[in-house]
């Protein structure tokens, strides 16, 4: 297979304070990207997550956050989804 095929089938990637990243992922797709807060290293956004979640993903559609967020780390790792969490509160 090409190297491609291995990204989209087996990889994911993640970034964060990265607001060239959110422009990029038409090129990458949504399906093994994962948003990070490198929480607890000094250099995460937490606390400010949400902020950041702001201004480099702002301009997708809810869907496409929820799917960054948390969605792609929840099939990653088979965790249950969280029915609490609506994709607008992302």
């Amino acid at each position: 297979m090409p190297p491609s095929e291995y990204f989209y089938r087996q990889v994911y990637v993640t970034f964060f304070n990265d607001a060239p990243g959110g422009w990029l992922l038409p090129h990458w797709g949504l399906d093994n990207c994962m948003w990070s807060n490198d929480y607890p290293h000094p250099n995460s956004t937490w606390p400010r997550s949400r902020e950041f979640i702001a201004r480099d993903l702002g301009h997708l559609p809810a869907e496409a956050r929820a799917k960054l967020v948390r969605e792609n780390v929840a099939r990653l790792y088979n965790l249950p989804a969280l029915s609490s969490v609506t994709a607008a509160s992302v």
